[in-house]
Protein backbone atom coordinates (compact mmCIF):
# COMPACT_ATOMS: atom_id res chain seq x y z
CA UNK A 1 0.00 0.00 0.00
CA UNK A 2 1.12 3.60 -0.78
CA UNK A 3 2.08 6.45 1.17
CA UNK A 4 -0.08 8.86 2.26
CA UNK A 5 0.54 12.78 0.75
CA UNK A 6 2.14 15.12 2.95
CA UNK A 7 0.08 18.31 2.47
CA UNK A 8 -0.38 19.78 6.07
CA UNK A 9 1.69 22.36 7.43
CA UNK A 10 2.32 23.81 11.01
CA UNK A 11 -0.72 25.85 11.12
CA UNK A 12 -2.99 22.81 9.88
CA UNK A 13 -1.51 20.68 11.99
CA UNK A 14 -2.14 22.92 15.01
CA UNK A 15 -5.46 23.22 13.83
CA UNK A 16 -6.54 19.84 14.00
CA UNK A 17 -5.11 19.28 17.80
CA UNK A 18 -6.81 22.52 18.74
CA UNK A 19 -9.93 21.35 16.99
CA UNK A 20 -9.71 17.84 18.84
CA UNK A 21 -9.14 19.29 22.20
CA UNK A 22 -11.45 22.76 22.38
CA UNK A 23 -14.96 20.75 22.49
CA UNK A 24 -17.59 21.16 24.80
CA UNK A 25 -16.05 20.04 27.17
CA UNK A 26 -15.30 23.96 28.29
CA UNK A 27 -18.79 24.84 28.00
CA UNK A 28 -20.62 22.51 29.87
CA UNK A 29 -17.57 21.07 32.61
CA UNK A 30 -16.40 24.84 33.85
CA UNK A 31 -19.64 24.51 35.68
CA UNK A 32 -19.39 20.97 37.19
CA UNK A 33 -15.43 21.97 38.08
CA UNK A 34 -16.34 25.02 39.28
CA UNK A 35 -19.89 23.30 41.83
CA UNK A 36 -17.19 20.76 42.79
CA UNK A 37 -14.12 23.22 43.10
CA UNK A 38 -15.39 26.52 43.68
CA UNK A 39 -13.24 29.61 42.56
CA UNK A 40 -10.31 27.09 43.51
CA UNK A 41 -11.30 25.49 40.32
CA UNK A 42 -8.41 28.05 38.68
CA UNK A 43 -6.18 25.69 40.25
CA UNK A 44 -7.82 22.57 39.17
CA UNK A 45 -7.55 23.87 35.52
CA UNK A 46 -3.67 24.39 36.35
CA UNK A 47 -3.04 20.96 37.82
CA UNK A 48 -5.25 19.00 35.05
CA UNK A 49 -2.87 20.69 32.62
CA UNK A 50 0.38 19.80 33.92
CA UNK A 51 -0.96 16.14 33.77
CA UNK A 52 -1.81 16.56 30.60
CA UNK A 53 1.43 17.86 29.45
CA UNK A 54 2.93 15.06 30.51
CA UNK A 55 1.40 13.04 27.92
CA UNK A 56 1.79 15.72 25.42
CA UNK A 57 5.37 15.74 25.84
CA UNK A 58 5.60 11.75 25.24
CA UNK A 59 3.33 12.06 22.50
CA UNK A 60 6.05 14.90 21.08
CA UNK A 61 8.91 13.30 22.02
CA UNK A 62 7.92 10.03 19.96
CA UNK A 63 6.32 11.85 17.26
CA UNK A 64 9.87 13.15 16.37
CA UNK A 65 11.30 10.44 15.70
CA UNK A 66 8.36 8.16 14.61
CA UNK A 67 6.46 9.49 11.51
CA UNK A 68 4.60 7.06 10.41
CA UNK A 69 0.77 7.72 10.77
CA UNK A 70 -1.13 5.63 13.30
CA UNK A 71 0.28 7.51 16.45
CA UNK A 72 -0.08 5.51 19.76
CA UNK A 73 -0.87 2.40 17.74
CA UNK A 74 2.22 2.35 16.06
CA UNK A 75 4.70 3.45 19.22
CA UNK A 76 3.22 0.55 21.09
CA UNK A 77 3.66 -1.82 18.30
CA UNK A 78 7.29 -0.51 17.70
CA UNK A 79 7.93 -0.84 21.51
CA UNK A 80 6.39 -3.76 22.54
CA UNK A 81 5.33 -5.83 19.77
CA UNK A 82 2.46 -6.49 17.49
CA UNK A 83 -0.22 -7.94 19.87
CA UNK A 84 0.06 -5.01 22.23
CA UNK A 85 -0.16 -2.80 19.47
CA UNK A 86 -3.20 -4.62 18.22
CA UNK A 87 -5.35 -4.17 21.78
CA UNK A 88 -3.73 -0.31 21.82
CA UNK A 89 -5.25 -0.18 18.45
CA UNK A 90 -8.64 -0.97 18.60
CA UNK A 91 -9.35 0.64 21.85
CA UNK A 92 -7.49 3.91 20.35
CA UNK A 93 -9.89 3.20 17.31
CA UNK A 94 -13.25 2.59 19.62
CA UNK A 95 -12.47 6.27 21.40
CA UNK A 96 -12.72 7.89 18.15
CA UNK A 97 -15.81 6.03 17.08
CA UNK A 98 -17.58 6.01 20.22
CA UNK A 99 -16.54 9.76 21.24
CA UNK A 100 -17.58 11.29 17.48
CA UNK A 101 -20.90 9.47 18.13
CA UNK A 102 -21.46 10.52 21.26
CA UNK A 103 -20.49 14.11 20.19
CA UNK A 104 -22.71 14.06 17.13
CA UNK A 105 -25.21 12.92 19.20
CA UNK A 106 -24.40 16.16 21.76
CA UNK A 107 -24.19 18.23 18.41
CA UNK A 108 -27.96 17.04 17.22
CA UNK A 109 -29.20 17.74 20.87
CA UNK A 110 -27.75 21.20 20.86
CA UNK A 111 -28.64 22.06 17.61
CA UNK A 112 -32.57 21.08 17.95
CA UNK A 113 -32.69 23.12 21.17
CA UNK A 114 -31.34 26.08 19.68
CA UNK A 115 -33.19 26.13 16.53
CA UNK A 116 -36.12 25.09 18.77
CA UNK A 117 -36.81 21.83 17.20
CA UNK A 118 -38.29 19.50 19.72
CA UNK A 119 -35.97 17.28 20.67
CA UNK A 120 -37.55 13.50 20.24
CA UNK A 121 -35.34 10.18 20.02
CA UNK A 122 -35.97 10.41 16.43
CA UNK A 123 -34.83 13.59 15.06
CA UNK A 124 -31.42 13.12 17.66
CA UNK A 125 -30.98 9.94 15.90
CA UNK A 126 -31.31 11.68 12.22
CA UNK A 127 -29.58 14.61 12.90
CA UNK A 128 -26.78 12.69 14.62
CA UNK A 129 -26.18 10.39 11.72
CA UNK A 130 -26.23 12.66 8.88
CA UNK A 131 -24.10 15.53 10.26
CA UNK A 132 -21.06 13.35 10.29
CA UNK A 133 -21.55 11.87 7.48
CA UNK A 134 -21.74 15.16 5.82
CA UNK A 135 -18.33 16.02 7.57
CA UNK A 136 -17.53 12.31 5.97
CA UNK A 137 -17.80 12.97 2.06
CA UNK A 138 -16.13 16.79 3.28
CA UNK A 139 -13.22 14.51 4.23
CA UNK A 140 -13.60 12.81 1.08
CA UNK A 141 -13.24 15.40 -0.98
CA UNK A 142 -9.21 16.06 0.51
CA UNK A 143 -7.52 16.37 3.33
CA UNK A 144 -6.68 20.80 2.38
CA UNK A 145 -10.56 20.87 2.51
CA UNK A 146 -10.89 19.22 5.59
CA UNK A 147 -8.24 20.99 7.55
CA UNK A 148 -9.13 24.59 6.16
CA UNK A 149 -13.13 23.86 7.19
CA UNK A 150 -11.33 22.88 10.59
CA UNK A 151 -9.21 25.54 11.10
CA UNK A 152 -12.03 28.09 10.50
CA UNK A 153 -14.11 25.80 13.00
CA UNK A 154 -11.58 26.79 15.60
CA UNK A 155 -11.13 30.06 14.28
CA UNK A 156 -14.85 30.19 15.52
CA UNK A 157 -14.84 28.95 18.76
CA UNK A 158 -11.67 30.87 19.65
CA UNK A 159 -13.32 33.33 19.16
CA UNK A 160 -16.12 33.38 21.12
CA UNK A 161 -14.21 31.85 24.05
CA UNK A 162 -11.86 35.25 23.76
CA UNK A 163 -14.41 37.08 23.91
CA UNK A 164 -16.06 35.96 26.71
CA UNK A 165 -12.78 36.69 28.30
CA UNK A 166 -12.45 40.11 27.25
CA UNK A 167 -16.12 41.21 28.34
CA UNK A 168 -15.97 39.02 31.48
CA UNK A 169 -13.00 40.58 32.47
CA UNK A 170 -13.75 43.85 31.44
CA UNK A 171 -16.72 43.78 33.58
CA UNK A 172 -14.90 42.40 36.64
CA UNK A 173 -12.28 45.59 36.24
CA UNK A 174 -14.43 47.72 35.89
CA UNK A 175 -16.67 47.07 38.89
CA UNK A 176 -13.95 46.20 40.97
CA UNK A 177 -15.86 43.19 42.54
CA UNK A 178 -14.01 40.47 43.35
CA UNK A 179 -16.19 38.82 46.19
CA UNK A 180 -16.60 35.70 44.32
CA UNK A 181 -13.67 35.00 44.69
CA UNK A 182 -13.62 34.87 48.48
CA UNK A 183 -13.42 31.69 49.85
CA UNK A 184 -10.75 30.43 47.14
CA UNK A 185 -10.52 26.92 48.79
CA UNK A 186 -14.27 26.54 49.73
CA UNK A 187 -13.74 22.60 49.59
CA UNK A 188 -10.49 21.95 50.20
CA UNK A 189 -8.18 20.65 48.27
CA UNK A 190 -9.72 17.29 47.81
CA UNK A 191 -12.36 19.30 46.04
CA UNK A 192 -9.21 21.03 43.95
CA UNK A 193 -8.02 17.48 42.69
CA UNK A 194 -11.67 16.02 42.06
CA UNK A 195 -11.96 19.40 39.97
CA UNK A 196 -8.97 18.34 38.47
CA UNK A 197 -9.71 15.31 37.56
CA UNK A 198 -13.34 16.21 35.72
CA UNK A 199 -11.48 19.13 33.94
CA UNK A 200 -8.71 16.33 32.05
CA UNK A 201 -11.20 15.16 30.21
CA UNK A 202 -11.56 18.26 28.36
CA UNK A 203 -7.44 18.34 27.67
CA UNK A 204 -8.09 15.17 25.75
CA UNK A 205 -7.38 15.01 21.65
CA UNK A 206 -3.75 17.00 21.03
CA UNK A 207 -2.57 13.00 19.96
CA UNK A 208 -4.47 13.32 17.08
CA UNK A 209 -1.69 15.48 15.49
CA UNK A 210 0.78 12.60 15.79
CA UNK A 211 -2.14 10.39 14.48
CA UNK A 212 -1.94 11.79 11.66
CA UNK A 213 2.08 12.47 11.08
CA UNK A 214 3.00 11.00 7.86
CA UNK A 215 0.46 13.93 6.23
CA UNK A 216 2.65 16.30 7.71
CA UNK A 217 5.52 18.22 6.21
CA UNK A 218 8.13 18.17 8.05
CA UNK A 219 6.77 15.83 10.74
CA UNK A 220 10.18 15.26 12.79
CA UNK A 221 9.63 19.36 13.54
CA UNK A 222 6.22 20.19 12.96
CA UNK A 223 4.48 17.62 14.42
CA UNK A 224 5.97 18.37 18.35
CA UNK A 225 5.73 21.64 17.98
CA UNK A 226 2.14 21.59 16.43
CA UNK A 227 1.32 19.48 19.57
CA UNK A 228 2.76 21.78 22.46
CA UNK A 229 1.61 24.55 20.23
CA UNK A 230 -2.28 23.56 20.53
CA UNK A 231 -2.09 22.70 23.97
CA UNK A 232 -0.64 25.68 25.09
CA UNK A 233 -3.59 27.94 23.17
CA UNK A 234 -5.78 25.45 25.02
CA UNK A 235 -4.32 25.53 28.90
CA UNK A 236 -4.43 29.60 28.10
CA UNK A 237 -7.86 29.66 27.07
CA UNK A 238 -8.98 27.24 29.53
CA UNK A 239 -7.32 29.53 32.56
CA UNK A 240 -8.32 32.19 30.84
CA UNK A 241 -12.06 31.37 31.09
CA UNK A 242 -11.95 29.72 34.49
CA UNK A 243 -11.05 33.08 36.02
CA UNK A 244 -13.72 34.96 34.81
CA UNK A 245 -16.27 32.60 34.72
CA UNK A 246 -15.85 32.76 38.93
CA UNK A 247 -15.22 36.16 39.08
CA UNK A 248 -18.46 37.10 37.66
CA UNK A 249 -21.21 34.39 38.70
CA UNK A 250 -20.81 32.87 42.30
CA UNK A 251 -19.26 29.51 42.33
CA UNK A 252 -22.29 27.66 43.60
CA UNK A 253 -24.73 29.33 40.84
CA UNK A 254 -22.13 28.46 38.02
CA UNK A 255 -22.31 24.83 39.14
CA UNK A 256 -26.09 24.34 39.00
CA UNK A 257 -26.02 25.67 35.48
CA UNK A 258 -26.61 23.54 32.29
CA UNK A 259 -25.06 26.18 29.96
CA UNK A 260 -22.37 28.18 32.29
CA UNK A 261 -20.56 30.39 29.72
CA UNK A 262 -23.74 32.05 28.59
CA UNK A 263 -25.29 31.77 32.25
CA UNK A 264 -21.77 33.67 33.32
CA UNK A 265 -21.92 36.49 30.46
CA UNK A 266 -25.02 36.83 30.71
CA UNK A 267 -25.00 38.75 34.13
CA UNK A 268 -21.89 41.56 32.44
CA UNK A 269 -23.89 41.84 29.05
CA UNK A 270 -27.41 41.78 27.37
CA UNK A 271 -25.63 41.86 24.02
CA UNK A 272 -27.92 39.85 22.06
CA UNK A 273 -25.23 39.82 19.32
CA UNK A 274 -22.32 38.49 21.77
CA UNK A 275 -24.66 36.37 23.65
CA UNK A 276 -25.80 34.24 20.69
CA UNK A 277 -22.15 33.95 18.99
CA UNK A 278 -20.98 32.61 21.88
CA UNK A 279 -23.80 29.88 22.04
CA UNK A 280 -23.86 28.48 18.55
CA UNK A 281 -20.07 28.79 19.18
CA UNK A 282 -20.64 25.15 20.59
CA UNK A 283 -22.09 24.13 17.25
CA UNK A 284 -18.61 24.88 15.61
CA UNK A 285 -17.21 23.13 19.00
CA UNK A 286 -18.75 20.12 18.28
CA UNK A 287 -18.52 20.22 14.74
CA UNK A 288 -14.37 20.19 14.93
CA UNK A 289 -14.61 17.66 17.61
CA UNK A 290 -16.44 15.07 15.17
CA UNK A 291 -14.22 16.80 12.14
CA UNK A 292 -11.30 15.60 14.06
CA UNK A 293 -12.52 12.09 15.19
CA UNK A 294 -12.95 11.10 11.83
CA UNK A 295 -9.54 12.22 10.36
CA UNK A 296 -8.02 10.64 13.38
CA UNK A 297 -9.79 7.53 13.44
CA UNK A 298 -9.88 6.87 9.82
CA UNK A 299 -5.82 7.27 9.91
CA UNK A 300 -5.61 4.93 13.29
CA UNK A 301 -8.04 2.27 11.17
CA UNK A 302 -5.58 2.78 8.05
CA UNK A 303 -2.39 2.19 9.48
CA UNK A 304 -3.39 -1.15 11.14
CA UNK A 305 -4.93 -2.14 7.82
CA UNK A 306 -1.57 -1.17 6.04
CA UNK A 307 -0.13 -3.62 8.93
CA UNK A 308 -2.30 -6.55 8.22
CA UNK A 309 -4.03 -6.31 11.62
CA UNK A 310 -7.71 -5.74 9.71
CA UNK A 311 -9.21 -8.97 7.46
CA UNK A 312 -7.52 -8.70 4.10
CA UNK A 313 -10.78 -8.02 2.18
CA UNK A 314 -11.30 -4.89 4.33
CA UNK A 315 -7.49 -3.13 3.86
CA UNK A 316 -8.15 -2.31 0.29
CA UNK A 317 -10.81 -0.95 -2.18
CA UNK A 318 -12.09 1.70 -4.78
CA UNK A 319 -15.01 3.73 -3.81
CA UNK A 320 -16.79 3.69 -7.46
CA UNK A 321 -18.16 7.44 -7.24
CA UNK A 322 -14.34 8.08 -7.25
CA UNK A 323 -13.05 5.45 -9.77
CA UNK A 324 -9.16 7.35 -10.07
CA UNK A 325 -8.78 7.45 -6.61
CA UNK A 326 -7.56 4.43 -4.09
CA UNK A 327 -8.74 4.51 -0.53
CA UNK A 328 -7.91 2.15 2.72
CA UNK A 329 -10.53 0.48 4.87
CA UNK A 330 -9.79 3.75 6.68
CA UNK A 331 -9.59 5.95 4.20
CA UNK A 332 -13.22 5.72 2.82
CA UNK A 333 -14.25 7.51 6.12
CA UNK A 334 -11.44 10.32 5.57
CA UNK A 335 -9.64 12.00 2.66
CA UNK A 336 -7.49 11.13 -0.33
CA UNK A 337 -5.17 8.88 0.35
CA UNK A 338 -2.29 8.23 -2.12
CA UNK A 339 -0.68 10.28 -4.79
Amino acid sequence: MGKLVRSIGFWGAAGIGIGAIIGTGIFVLIGVASGIAGPAVIVSFIIAGFVALLTGLSTAELASFIHESGGSYIYTTNAFGEFPGFVVGWMKSFDYIVGASAVSVGFAAYLTYFVGIPAATSTLVVVATIWPLILMFLNLKGIKEASWTNNLLVSLKILALLIFIMVGAGALISSRDYSNYYPFFPTGFSGVMSGAAVIFFAFIGFNTIAVMAEEIRDPGKNVPKAILFAFAVCLIIYTGVSIVAVGVVNWQLLGTSSAPLEFALQTVTDNTLILQFLAISALFATTSVIMASIMGGSRALFAMARRGVLPKGCQQYRIGMFPHLQYSFAGGLSVRLFS
